[in-house]
């Protein structure tokens, strides 16, 4: 049966949304979840579904019932030979990719952080880096969810345009309460930095894009950096050419003119703090698991 609590106040990761439901629950078994619907339905009332709270969005923001699917984070299906794993909806996933290692498997992509909860990150449209590489929610080939009537749909693959609705459907389809993931065998990325001018990267964009399999730009504007520098993210297979940007380590160039290695001491700091080790070049192995502090 459903336990609702009704002094609970909900407060985001950036501390920019912050309210009190009317009622609050945490079902740990997906009938609990079905009871929950049911009861708001049945009084007219609506509810909402909230993840890890590592968003600015005003999605989950109700005076009626807010649903928290932290107790629903549970491995069920661990089929290794498809490299398919279904879960529970509120498995974070940087407990996911811990439990998707053991078996040598991966997710293909990853977000910034891993602390969101997987039903979150892919209802949210959550995305990595890499412009051939989809985000999260492609990755999904299953799940189940209880509908606003209070109804449990499965749906599969064979179910194509439902499929995709509701790999981010924002919560508005009903309350995912199981996920299956098309998972890859583990795999490595050789991970390099770079400190460069704007204007070179964004001459260079369409290049950089293509010939990285993940890319991305951190523009340390004032104070913390010149507004004219970035710092350059690639992270690639091992064994991928430098492209234009060169080995790391190496005097980066886009274009032949060489790229500043250095600014001043408060942006050194800054990446030094960022990056352990060499702030600027960094050349490291990691695993397809890691978790992304990009």
């Amino acid at each position: 049966m459903a336990d609702f609590k009704s002094n609970y106040t909900y407060e985001n990761w950036a501390h920019t949304l912050k309210f009190k439901p009317e009622l609050f629950a945490e079902p740990e078994t997906e009938a609990t979840v079905v009871e929950i619907v049911k009861d708001a339905l049945a009084r007219g009332g609506r509810v909402r579904t909230r993840g890890g709270g590592h968003s600015w969005s005003h999605l989950v923001v109700t005076d009626d019932t807010l649903v928290q699917l932290d107790k629903l984070n549970k491995g069920l299906i661990a089929d290794v030979l498809n490299r398919r794993y279904t879960v529970q909806a509120g498995i974070r996933l940087k407990e996911l990719i811990h439990n998707l290692a053991l078996d040598g498997l991966a997710m293909r992509n990853l977000g910034s952080i891993t602390e969101q909860s997987i039903a979150g990150a892919i209802s949210t449209g959550t995305h990595g880096t890499g412009i051939r590489l989809g985000n999260l929610s492609t990755s999904i080939v299953g799940m189940k969810l209880v509908t606003g009537t209070g109804d449990l749909l499965t749906i599969t693959e064979a179910d194509e345009d439902l499929l995709n609705a509701a790999r981010v459907s924002l919560g508005a389809l009903g309350i995912i309460t199981q996920v299956t993931i098309q998972c890859v065998p583990m795999y490595e990325l050789e991970h390099a930095t770079y400190f460069c001018k704007f204007d070179d990267v964004i001459d260079k964009i369409e290049v950089l894009t293509q010939e990285n399999e993940r890319f991305l730009i951190w523009w340390l504007v004032a104070p913390i950096g010149p507004k004219d520098n970035v710092l350059v993210i690639t992270m690639n297979p091992p064994g991928t050419p430098p492209g234009i940007l060169g080995h790391a380590g190496t005097a980066a160039t886009v274009g032949g003119n060489p790229l500043p290695m250095d600014t001043n001491d408060l942006l050194s700091m800054v990446l030094t703090l960022l990056f352990p080790h060499k702030p600027f070049h960094q050349f490291l192995k990691r695993r397809g698991r890691y978790d992304e502090i990009l």
